[in-house]
């Protein structure tokens, strides 16, 4: 299927308002411009929550291995055994960086968002305490002919 099939099945829609059936706010989808910064404020606490558990989860498989070695010794079993705390170490920092990546993110988000539905609400604000088109143009020299 071509790029202008792709486009005829996907059809148009934009927030939440279908081409072929109207609005979908009555049939219980959500429109797509619609953002809940609380929920996004809601996704950085738990990211931040489930960052400083992998912080925990670090420092206690450290104080777990602590004297591994030395108990172990004379096992073959010891080489792999430190092979395998380094790669669960490797992967819970990688979870953790990206943990804290994505409470950074939902944060900047809902704050950028709130920004921006303040600055709108202004604006439209003032934009509607304006005259209308037609009140604010000069009155035609033939208004008052009769």
């Amino acid at each position: 299927m071509g790029f202008t099939g792709e486009l005829t099945t996907a059809g148009t829609r934009l927030n939440g308002w279908q081409a072929d059936r109207g609005t979908s706010k009555s049939g219980g989808a959500a429109s797509d411009l619609d953002i809940d910064t609380a929920a996004l404020r809601d996704l950085s606490k738990k990211t931040g929550t489930l960052h400083g558990r992998i912080t925990t989860a670090l420092a206690e498989l450290e104080r777990t291995h602590t004297g591994l070695p030395a108990a172990t010794e004379g096992f073959a079993c010891t080489g792999t055994l430190g092979k395998v705390r380094g790669s669960w170490e490797g992967r819970l920092r990688d979870v953790r960086g990206e943990c804290e990546r994505l409470r950074t993110a939902f944060t900047n988000a809902a704050d950028a968002h709130d920004g921006n539905e303040a600055d709108t609400k202004e604006k439209m604000t003032a934009q509607s305490a304006k005259p209308s088109w037609h009140d604010d143009r000069p009155k035609s020299p033939i208004a008052d002919f009769s």
